[in-house]
């Protein structure tokens, strides 16, 4: 039947995509971490890395292994949670997909690190590296255009996750302190997104931005009614207006046309990009300490 779901089955179906989400996201950073890590220690390791051991390496290092309660725990994590119904078909299915893809190559990563620490290269003249490698670079082949898929299902189901709860806040008590918290986390990481490339669209990215300060100015209000009961929200809009105030740099940046001097480049090549105004680097510093602020405030206790 075509019936339209009532807004208990919708929320409860937001319920299950949030708590399917936690599992998902949690064993993507986890497994994902120590696999790149362990993958680029191995790239750094070999002249080059399709090609991996010659045989006339002196003292190759171990890859980092992966942590194996991880491996053990996202493969029963995930399976239930994609059990959990409603199903979420792509998500669930992309879900799968990682584990089986990241399980067997961490495995395998981990037999890897074991064979080069204990320096068994030196008993078996190389044969037991240039097996591994076969094996690792064949495994690392499937798990990467999974992994990227899953992490852009991810994406777009936290945003649904999003927008469907502040639709369900707006409906329910109008627009209160939650829903422009909700709001503004939302508008945030969309302006977090839209600025990552040096040819997003100005105006565009600029008229969501004023919706942003609206909305942050709006929240600001509300909380300072009853300052007493709001107590931690104070830090949490600071944090907002950092972030507002990184994005405006970057939109100079590029409306402006404004290249990096050496020095700025100097910083970019480092991995210290975030010290250069209107790098999209500092705009996600500031996103991240966002983050962190609202997971660690517990606003939802001062709804």
């Amino acid at each position: 039947s075509n019936t339209q779901p009532t807004s208990a089955e919708s929320a409860d179906a937001n319920d299950v995509l949030n708590q399917k989400l936690n599992v998902y996201i949690d064993c993507y950073n986890n497994l994902q971490a120590d696999i790149y890590r362990a993958v680029n220690r191995y790239a750094n390791t070999f002249d080059d890395f399709r090609t991996g051991p010659t045989g006339k390496e002196d003292d190759p290092s171990p890859l980092v292994p992966v942590y194996p309660a991880f491996i053990q725990d996202c493969r029963k994590d995930i399976k239930a949670a994609a059990e959990l119904k409603p199903a979420f078909a792509s998500l669930d299915s992309a879900a799968l997909a990682f584990i089986n893809a990241a399980g067997p190559l961490a495995e395998t990563i981990n037999s890897m690190n074991k064979y080069y620490d204990q320096d068994n290269f030196k008993d078996d003249a190389f044969a037991g590296a240039k097996a591994f490698h076969k094996t690792f670079i064949k495994q690392f082949d499937e798990f990467d255009p999974i992994a990227k898929k899953y992490i852009a299902e991810i994406t777009i189901m936290s945003g649904q996750h999003a927008a469907n709860e502040i639709k369900a806040t707006e409906k329910k008590e109008g627009k209160s302190i939650k829903y422009y918290t909700l709001l503004t986390m939302q508008e945030a990481e969309t302006l977090n997104d839209a600025v990552a490339d040096d040819s997003f669209d100005v105006a565009a990215v600029s008229k969501q931005l004023a919706d942003f300060e609206e909305h942050t100015q709006k929240l600001n209000e509300k909380i300072n009614v009853d300052i007493d009961k709001h107590r931690s929200f104070p830090g949490f809009i600071s944090e907002l207006e950092k972030f507002q105030g990184k994005v405006k740099k970057r939109i100079r940046r590029v409306r402006d046309n404004v290249a990096y001097t050496s020095h700025e480049q100097d910083y970019l090549n480092s991995g210290s990009g975030d010290m250069v105004d209107g790098s999209y680097e500092a705009v996600v510093k500031a996103y991240n300490e966002l983050i962190d602020t609202y997971n660690g405030y517990h606003l939802e206790r001062e709804f």
